[in-house]
């Protein structure tokens, strides 16, 4: 048996055991499209960066090429011949540029050339060493050269494009716990529903036989089998609705929806929140859309500094030095010669109306950024005070079902007791049936309405990610 098959086996018993929320979350990771996605988008990007960062590497070029020359000399006296010379030209080069930080750029050539004289068979070479250096300092110079603030856009919209996608993936991680609870709570309910089925059929059966020997009417049987329909339609929408959330979070899976099992004992305990100041605290320490603000903020800076640059003169100075050879062999010096220049050079384009547009472009794009920072913190304080206030309620909301659980027992239990003996009717037993139904399915919706809010705080705060050993790459 090959290794492929032993993992796949693996994976096929993981896939058919009854998965908990962390088992689910896991398997999202490597399966669901949409993180597939964003994991796609990101490597591209950071490619992306990378190929822009080469641009630090020297860059190297070669050249090569051969000519045939012919050339005939002008003679003053008529009717003579004229003499005629063809040279064979084998030319080579080599280049290395090499890009410095601060606009500078450093570069180096070598060319070389061999002459054949075809006519007098003689053999001449050539060769010539460059080494120059230019830099601008002021226009395009220093932190605004053209591929440092590219580099330094770049990085700042990798940063955002990261946060982004660190936001989606806790949103989407959350909308995945919310359908492994609603497929929780539906499992419950049907349990709830089931149970109260069997009595329902159990009270039934009692009722016939008690119609057979005439201790009840016909009124009870029929009340009584209107009781067993109540159950059924009741499990037959639980049933609906653990089809259909199954569907949807196999479809996220990428599983086979009858392959799918959820584990039946979760834990439903919840802890506390903390207090609304930390919560805060915690809310700003981790959410990304307050970052992605200060780097937007951050990228029109930049913009702005470059913008700001452009309007300068472009300030060039640089320096070559060049080494000539000639002579009938390869590195002869016949004949060599240097040559020196240092060069400055100052140009001014005048600015015009569209980088004058630009600047107020780029002031309106702050401070919408501005106004959207400070709107999204007020929502976001909105949101905090609200999932607090539900919090308070739906805990004691929780508490009261959890009593009232605890009550509708006792009475179903006394009225079971009570109508064996004949002290009550059918409709006061079939009544606390309903309440004890009521009461277990309130307080399954209330555990589930609570585990919802700590989904939600657990996406605010990131701390889906440490509660579970996830990685938010």
């Amino acid at each position: 048996m090959n290794i492929t098959l032993i993992a796949l086996l693996q994976t096929l018993a993981t896939l058919a055991a009854p998965l908990d929320e962390r088992d689910l979350l896991i398997t999202a990771l490597s399966q669901d499209s949409d993180i597939k996605l964003m994991q796609t988008a990101r490597i591209e990007d950071s490619l992306s960066l990378k190929v822009i960062e080469s641009g630090w590497l020297p860059s190297i070029s070669l050249s090569a090429g051969t000519s045939l020359q012919n050339s005939a000399e002008e003679k003053s006296l008529p009717h003579t011949d004229t003499p005629k010379s063809s040279k064979g030209v084998l030319e080579s080069g080599v280049s290395v540029t090499q890009n410095i930080p601060g606009g500078g750029m450093l570069s180096g050539e070598i060319q070389g050339a061999v002459t054949n004289d075809l006519t007098s068979t003689s053999t001449s070479h050539g060769s010539s060493f460059t080494l120059s250096y230019m830099h601008s300092l002021l226009r395009d110079g220093w932190k605004n050269a053209p591929l440092e603030y590219t580099l330094r856009i770049s990085k700042i919209d990798n940063s955002i494009l990261s946060l982004e996608q660190r936001k989606m993936l806790a949103s989407r991680l959350s909308q995945i716990r919310s359908l492994f609870w609603n497929l929780y709570e539906q499992k419950s309910l049907l349990e709830v529903y089931q149970n109260e089925l069997a009595q329902a059929e159990m009270h039934l059966k009692t009722e016939q036989a008690r119609f057979r020997i005439g201790e009840a009417a016909a009124l009870d049987t029929l009340s009584a089998a209107l009781g067993l329909m109540s159950a059924q339609q009741s499990i037959l929408d639980a049933q609906i609705g653990i089809d259909g959330t199954t569907n949807e979070l196999a479809l996220a899976l990428m599983m086979d929806p009858d392959s799918l099992q959820i584990n039946d004992s979760a834990d439903l305990s919840i802890p506390d929140l903390p207090d609304p100041s930390t919560m805060l605290s915690l809310v700003e320490q981790y959410d990304p859309s307050l970052r992605i603000f200060d780097h937007v903020a951050e990228r029109i800076d930049v913009q702005k500094d470059k913008n700001k640059n452009a309007l300068l003169p472009r300030f060039d100075i640089g320096a070559s030095v060049t080494h000539n050879r000639l002579g009938n062999k390869t590195l002869s010096d016949d004949f060599s010669s240097n040559n020196a220049v240092i060069s400055c050079v100052l140009t001014y384009a005048f600015p015009l109306r569209p980088a004058r547009i630009e600047n107020q472009q780029l002031k309106l794009a702050q401070h919408k950024n501005d106004i959207r920072e400070t709107k999204y913190r007020e929502e976001l304080k909105k949101q905090l005070r609200n999932l607090q206030y539900s919090w308070k309620q739906e805990k004691q909301r929780l508490s009261i079902a959890e009593k009232s659980c605890e009550l509708a027992r006792l009475q179903l239990a006394t009225a079971q007791k009570s109508y064996d003996l004949g002290t009550i009717d059918q409709l006061t037993l079939l009544d606390a049936r309903n309440k004890l139904v009521s009461s277990e399915s309130g307080r399954i919706k209330s555990s589930i309405r609570m585990k919802h809010l700590q989904v939600i705080f657990d996406e605010l705060t990131g701390t889906i990610f440490h509660r579970f050993g996830l990685q938010e790459k």
